[in-house]
């Protein structure tokens, strides 16, 4: 590789993640709903067991930095989307809850960042792109 392909290359991906993500921020603000961060722990609690986990457990999963996650549970908890509540087996711990107002919100954001997902990347790759794209991607995983 040469020296001035390497930049292009990280740059390019960058790039088109952080216009693609925009984009689709763009269009859930215009409908009225919520952001991808508010999705990612909306979606992350609808998967776990009893729709609920621990804030440190959810911060290890969502794609948000972990620093923000309480600001953003505090503020889904004031809308009435999740619930905080103490652990019983560790007082220190705090659990948050989705409540059935969140998994309607997480649904009903779906149905529009599903349809963009659809629109402006499952659709301009073909099956072959999308097979490279993982393989390409994959070999920069890194395994915490």
């Amino acid at each position: 590789m040469t020296e001035n392909t390497c930049p292009s290359t990280w740059a390019t991906l960058f790039k088109t993640f952080q216009r693609l993500h925009q984009g689709m921020e763009d269009e859930l603000k215009a409908q009225g709903l919520p952001s991808l961060e508010i999705y990612d722990v909306l979606w992350t609690l609808e998967q776990a067991e009893y729709h609920a986990l621990r804030l440190n457990e959810l911060a290890e999963k969502v794609y948000i930095a972990r620093f923000n996650v309480t600001r953003i549970c505090d503020k889904l908890e004031e809308q009435g989307l999740i619930e905080k509540a103490k652990c019983p087996s560790d007082k220190r711990g705090v659990h948050a809850r989705l409540t059935e107002s969140g998994l309607k919100l997480r649904k009903e954001t779906w149905a529009v960042y599903g349809r963009l997902i659809e629109e402006r990347f499952s659709l301009k790759l073909s099956h072959s792109d999308h097979q490279d794209l993982i393989r390409i991607l994959s070999k920069l995983e890194i395994n915490d």
